[in-house]
């Protein structure tokens, strides 16, 4: 019954309701609710006498039913006008949010050199799997042959870390320890915009639902110019 009219109310993991508390609005009925009450009783009692002592045509029974009904939709009506209001305390199991920001100045582009064994140890680590090659159909003159393929940069790591297949950081975030995820990019031109970036494909449309890994990785930019890490920790903190 908890958790039924947690989702009625729309409150996720209700645990329990505290307090039950039930009050007029309108100004004019506050402070007398036993007055309201009253009348509403004195309605259906008028509503009673009306059709059993002034409609004498037809059998008690149809005519008193009537009475009641009709009592009880004049009754109702007068307690909506005093405006009532039921106030719920419940406690609810709320999951730790996670932010993720993400870099997305043009620092992130940059294409480290770095010795073999310690590049080789990173893209093990982040399951690069290295660019996506288009086949090649041109003849290439040997007195002038093209670059050759330019190496990872920083972005292209981090995007190979989110879309990695095997023990990925975020499934196992959202799966096992039960985070609730909001991912953020900052890549303003004068200022650090903090940018949202969708969960999902789907995630506009029906808001929330499972993270894709790698739906955020292709969301990824790095056309920012500043790096101010104070203003992107005071947007963070506003998001909430």
């Amino acid at each position: 019954m908890t958790r039924f009219l947690g989702r009625l109310l729309g409150i996720e993991n209700v645990t329990s309701i505290d307090e039950i508390d039930a009050s007029l609005a309108a100004p004019w009925a506050a402070e007398g609710a036993f007055w309201v009450f009253l009348c509403a009783a004195a309605l259906v009692a008028l509503s009673l006498v009306f059709y059993l002592r002034y409609q004498a045509k037809g059998p008690v029974g149809p005519r008193f039913s009537l009475a009641i009904c009709r009592g009880l939709l004049l009754a109702l009506l007068f307690i909506t006008l005093a405006d009532p209001v039921l106030r719920l305390t419940v406690v609810n199991k709320q999951k730790p949010f996670l932010y993720l920001v993400f870099d997305g100045t043009d620092s992130m582009a940059i294409e480290d050199e770095l010795p073999d064994a310690e590049r080789k140890a990173i893209e093990t680590a982040v399951d690069y799997k290295g660019p996506k090659q288009a086949p090649e159909t041109r003849e290439v003159s040997t007195s002038n042959p093209l670059p050759g393929p330019a190496g990872p940069s920083r972005m292209d790591y981090v995007a190979a870390l989110l879309r990695k297949s095997s023990d990925n950081l975020l499934n196992r975030l959202t799966e096992d320890k039960k985070v609730q995820i909001e991912a953020y990019v900052f890549d303003g031109d004068s200022t650090s915009r903090l940018r949202k970036l969708e969960l999902s494909p789907l995630a506009a449309l029906v808001g929330g639902g499972a993270v894709d890994p790698a739906h955020l990785a292709v969301q990824l930019s790095t056309k920012g110019q500043v790096t101010a890490l104070g203003s992107v920790v005071h947007e963070v903190g506003e998001q909430f």
